[in-house]
């Protein structure tokens, strides 16, 4: 057990994995809000 710890890695933002699983979606590590109007603009 203690030479399997040794090559164990520490999990990177194991905050986001609540957001993450109740589909929030991530860019580069950032959570994305879904802003309608903007998309809108960007589409005209």
């Amino acid at each position: 057990m203690e030479e399997a710890e040794q090559s164990w890695r520490k999990i990177r933002g194991a905050d986001k994995i609540g957001a993450l699983l109740v589909g929030v979606p991530f860019k580069d590590g950032l959570p994305v809000q879904d802003n309608q109007s903007e998309q809108q603009k960007l589409a005209a």
